[in-house]
């Protein structure tokens, strides 16, 4: 679920509790079949601290895992 980080979330600690929010709102979304997966890369004066996915790659295989460095094709954004 998480990549190499450059820089630390802990050092702003505001910033890291927003950030379990989205966790939270994604896993929500994706247990109440609303999305599929989600993925997120965040970053702060240049270094990245947060890089995350959850949810399965494919709805034809859950075992697989949607990963940060995994490859999907957009259909849709509104």
């Amino acid at each position: 679920m998480t990549a190499q980080l450059t820089a630390v979330p802990e050092r702003w600690a505001t910033i890291l509790k927003k950030l379990n929010q989205l966790d939270e709102l994604f896993e929500g979304c994706i247990s109440n079949k609303r999305i599929q997966c989600a993925s997120c890369i965040l970053s702060r004066e240049g270094k990245v601290f947060a890089h995350r996915s959850m949810g399965p790659l494919r709805p034809d295989t859950p075992d697989k895992h949607f990963l940060p460095d995994s490859l999907r094709r957009i259909a849709s954004v509104h």
